[in-house]
């Protein structure tokens, strides 16, 4: 996963951080954790990639639906 990693990718770093990555380096990231806000850090302290949600993406999630509100009249 980190080897995947490139700019504009939204990472959570071990301990908690939250950025969007700016710059690829060998071993580190430059990292925007504010707008103009900016960190170095190390590939191996990558926790995850932060994954799109149907929020982000504009697409409204999924409803469940009551049985009963799906009965014909």
């Amino acid at each position: 996963m980190i080897s995947e990693l490139e700019n504009g990718d939204k990472i959570i770093m071990n301990g908690g951080p939250v950025g969007t990555i700016a710059e690829v380096y060998d071993s580190e990231f430059k990292l925007e954790v504010e707008k103009a806000t900016f960190v170095r850090v190390s590939r191996g302290m990558v926790a995850t990639k932060v994954t799109t949600t149907a929020k982000a993406t504009g697409k409204k999630a999924p409803t469940k639906r009551n049985k009963s509100s799906t009965t014909k009249k």
